[in-house]
């Protein structure tokens, strides 16, 4: 499960902020209560209440904290209570402040957790190991602490994920972070038959009505069987529903049953009345349903000797869906009627173009050298468009499966990556994480109201666009399970 971010910004409340900021009225200091925190400098209930007052005044807020530190150097609250409220804020300087705070005292174990995440935000990721590292050894016994640990090898490591991971289940079987650490290992692994045994483990020992983790895990697991085990699939909804009344769970029962009673009548013959029954099925809202029912039906379209019938199906599926199983289906479809390779690709092609319409002409500046950029100045090559931003964890994520397609097709085609951030308060992240050399796109900050129909309300939010300008896909993600479906997709549209 892929969970993304939604950020939506009202410009007329952005310039009423601005305008009560500009009147001092975000930040009404109470005298008294700095009057306290200065008798009690190490008081957290009194830094708490403090910050709580300053709202989203980061800069006045800051701007005080700085002085206070200077009246008392030796207290590590005073930068400890900033710095996590900044962490929790998204703001660049909480680096800066968590810094303060193990100075004062190294011996803070959620300070070191929260400079490791912090780091990851500036693209520093293995310096982001050290630092969890060394909270989980202060306190092994904390959950959390070693989860974090265990993820942040993920960028980077994947076999040393994996061990972490796993013995974060073993280390604290039956708390919810255990629950966690399986949902994300089975989430992220490959082998379809793994994958299995841990959702299994997962149902196993964390019900589904005490942890949300198993609740989410379980509706991926259903996704898997409906490809590998039909039978199982409709055994797991079905135990699901009766158990649980979960509403969710009956059109996952109902999906998984119409696909079983289709899958009898085409052994059995009733190729027309399969047919029929997987229309229904096709229009699912369930999407591994959905793509099981389009492929199904296409079998039993060809079944009847109606091989281009079976294509256009799936062609149909595709142009809604990318999927890369789908479209080998209707490539092994073109290659039994005598298309070779690329003549599947123009009958996919010509339809994904019929759809495509120009691309709004994006601009803004580049983070670079802050000259001028906009997406005519690439066109005759490909476009890779996203919209990040640097807190952005699901965006990390797909950065690296990005990086490795791109390497791969170097030479094949020409592609323009570009990185737009949605979020300009966090702005000072941008250069420093590009200079990690965590990801190779040109890193753009443009205008929200003059976007047009590249529509970013969620990040990440993907685009791509062909070299005459016209947008070919959009709403897509990468992960671990469908890497090659943007290399697929990049060589359609090349």
């Amino acid at each position: 499960m892929i969970m993304r971010i939604t950020i939506k910004i009202s410009v007329g409340f952005a310039l009423l902020a601005q305008l009560i900021f500009k009147s001092g009225l975000l930040f009404a200091q109470d005298p008294e209560l700095l009057k306290k925190l200065e008798q009690y400098p190490d008081s957290l209930e009194l830094h708490q209440e403090f910050i709580e007052q300053a709202k989203s005044n980061m800069d006045t807020l800051i701007s005080q904290y700085e002085k206070l530190r200077e009246k008392f150097p030796a207290s590590p609250t005073i930068p400890y209570t900033l710095g996590k409220a900044l962490f929790y804020r998204s703001h660049p300087e909480a680096r800066r402040w968590l810094e303060y705070a193990l100075e004062a005292d190294s011996n803070q174990a959620e300070v070191y957790m929260l400079y490791g995440i912090d780091a990851g935000r500036w693209g520093d990721y293995q310096l982001g190991t050290v630092y969890l590292a060394k909270a989980s050894e202060m306190e092994p016994e904390n959950p959390d602490y070693a989860f974090y640990e265990a993820n942040s090898y993920g960028m980077y490591d994947q076999a040393t994920y994996t061990e972490k991971m796993n013995a974060v289940t073993r280390d604290f079987a039956g708390d919810g972070t255990a629950a966690k650490a399986l949902y994300w290992l089975a989430d992220k692994e490959t082998d379809t038959l793994k994958k299995i045994a841990y959702y299994r483990e997962l149902s196993e020992r964390y019900p589904i009505g005490e942890f949300s983790f198993a609740r989410s895990g379980m509706s991926d697991y259903f996704d898997v069987l409906v490809d590998s085990d039909l039978e199982a699939a409709e055994a797991l909804a079905k135990r699901i529903w009766e158990q649980h009344a979960d509403s969710a769970w009956l059109p996952r029962l109902r999906g998984a049953q119409k696909l079983l009673r289709s899958e009898g009548l085409l052994k059995s013959g009733r190729t027309d009345e399969a047919i029929d029954s997987l229309s229904v099925a096709v229009a699912s809202s369930i999407s591994a349903i959905s793509r099981r029912a389009v492929l199904l039906k296409a079998d039993a379209f060809a079944s009847q000797g109606e091989q281009r019938r079976s294509m256009d199906v799936l062609k149909m599926f595709f142009l809604a869906n990318p999927d890369i199983v789908v479209y080998e289906k209707t490539e092994s479809l073109g290659v039994s009627v005598g298309m070779d390779r690329q003549q599947v690709k123009d009958f996919i092609k010509s339809a994904l173009l019929k759809e495509a319409p120009a691309a709004t002409d994006l601009r803004g500046t580049s983070y670079i050298d802050h000259q001028p950029i906009k997406l005519s100045d690439f066109r005759g090559k490909t476009i890779l468009l996203t919209f990040w931003f640097p807190t952005c964890g699901p965006c990390h994520a797909e950065f690296p499966h990005f990086e490795a397609v791109l390497q791969k097709m170097k030479g094949q085609h020409e592609i323009a990556y570009i990185g737009v951030n949605i979020v300009h308060d966090q702005d000072d992240y941008v250069m420093p994480f590009i200079k990690k050399g965590s990801t190779s796109f040109i890193p753009m900050k443009d205008s929200p109201d003059e976007r047009g129909n590249l529509i970013a309300e969620a990040a990440p939010t993907n685009y791509l666009i062909d070299k005459d300008g016209r947008i070919v896909f959009r709403d897509f993600l990468i992960n671990d399970k469908n890497r090659g479906l943007l290399e697929l997709m990049i060589w359609l549209v090349g």
